[in-house]
């Protein structure tokens, strides 16, 4: 059976019975996918990530918009950002 990113947002979100935190920053996103933070800003330098907001001149991704992100990687990049 096949989910809309919509749906898996909600599935993880149901599944892990914990809130997830609303803001991830270039560090979090390092350590959630197990890549330095150079990397991870190379990525949003190259546009590769969603749109970041930025907070008091701090870039910061939605959890939320990251869950869909990864879920419409394909199958041979999804490794990379999932660890």
């Amino acid at each position: 059976m096949l989910f809309s990113a919509h749906e898996v947002v909600g599935l993880l979100s149901e599944l892990t019975g914990a809130v997830a935190p609303r803001l991830l920053s270039a560090e979090q996103l390092a350590e959630r996918w197990g890549v330095a933070i150079a990397e991870v800003d190379s990525w949003h330098a190259e546009g590769l990530l969603p749109r970041p907001l930025r907070v008091r001149g701090i870039t910061f991704w939605r959890f939320a918009d990251i869950l869909l992100w990864e879920a419409t990687r394909p199958e041979q990049e999804a490794c990379v950002y999932t660890r």
